[in-house]
């Protein structure tokens, strides 16, 4: 029989066991490629793929939150390990020399300094060669000079009376309020100066000329000669006196009042802290800057003071 006549008799059954050949060949192939790529992948990676899972899962730990302690910005950090950075401090005096003893900064003027013991509630009106004044803090340029610090320095022979320090091209400068002319504080005396009687009589005669258009008409309630504002805001230097500020969170604490201060002749006492006047919130610098430039020429003044945990208002009316 030949082989045309073997293959067409028996086509079925070649034909099936070629396909069945085929078949096991391929599955083989593939088993082997299956097995190969199972005993190659590395041990480690269904861990690694349960630490990229965990990576996605949300974070349920209160660091970040006492990290930041974003809601009191006094206390600063809860965690126990986050670094404060403390403010930066006064500027220290040049070398050899009483920072008093700076020379005057030419073509400033300054009509208002407000210093507290917290260098950024500080800030005073400065004029420029422009003339016009405006309200500055540390940091801030004024034509070609920068406010260094406002309020008072170090020194060896210091004074009362708050001052702004600025920085320009030729060094560092000294501004006193209501002067734009000579401003360097005198070197120490070796004598006492006649004429330091000759001040006193004349803030004492300023005080009582302002005590004069002062008038107090009920419980808390007074009122003042927009004069007597404007004697304030120009000899704020030689009225302030001894009177210190301190921010708190309950606003700004007076300390250093006297019976002769204008702040004691409208009620107030050491230990009030001023809340708020108008609504404005003594407790932020912000705040406090504002309310400065907007009151000065409001016809009322409602001071919102706590008194060893008692608030009350104080009414002030200008005319």
């Amino acid at each position: 029989m030949g082989v045309d006549a073997v293959a067409k008799r028996y086509w079925l059954l070649i034909s099936g066991g070629l396909i069945a050949t085929a078949a096991y060949l391929q599955a083989s192939g593939v088993g082997q490629l299956v097995a190969a790529h199972l005993t190659t992948a590395p041990p480690a990676a269904s861990g690694g793929t349960r630490a990229r899972d965990a990576a996605h899962l949300p974070d349920k730990s209160a660091g970040p939150i006492l990290s930041r302690n974003a809601f009191d910005s006094v206390t600063g950090p809860l965690d126990g390990k986050t670094t404060v950075i403390a403010d930066a401090p006064a500027p220290p005096p040049r070398v050899g020399g009483d920072p008093y003893q700076d020379p005057p900064c030419a073509g400033f003027k300054s009509s208002l300094v407000t210093a507290a013991e917290d260098p950024e509630w500080s800030f005073a009106s400065l004029a420029g060669s422009d003339g016009r004044s405006q309200l500055r803090r540390r940091g801030d340029k004024v034509n070609e000079a920068t406010v260094l610090h406002i309020g008072w320095f170090e020194s060896p022979e210091p004074d009362l009376v708050p001052r702004v320090w600025m920085t320009e091209a030729s060094g560092r400068c000294i501004v006193e309020m209501g002067s734009g002319e000579k401003t360097a504080k005198a070197a120490t005396p070796t004598t006492p100066k006649p004429e330091a009687s000759g001040k006193a009589a004349a803030k004492a005669k300023l005080t009582k000329d302002i005590e004069g258009k002062i008038r107090n008409v009920g419980e808390n309630q007074w009122v003042v000669e927009r004069g007597a504002v404007e004697q304030i805001i120009q000899n704020y230097a030689k009225l302030a006196g001894s009177l210190r500020t301190r921010p708190t969170k309950e606003g700004m604490r007076l300390s250093g009042l006297k019976p002769d201060n204008i702040l004691s002749k409208l009620g107030m006492k050491n230990g009030d802290n001023l809340q708020a006047i108008n609504g404005f919130d003594m407790s932020d610098p912000e705040k406090a800057v504002d309310a400065y430039a907007k009151l000065r020429t409001a016809g009322k003044l409602d001071i919102t003071v706590n008194r060893d945990g008692t608030p009350f208002t104080v009414g002030i009316s200008i005319q």
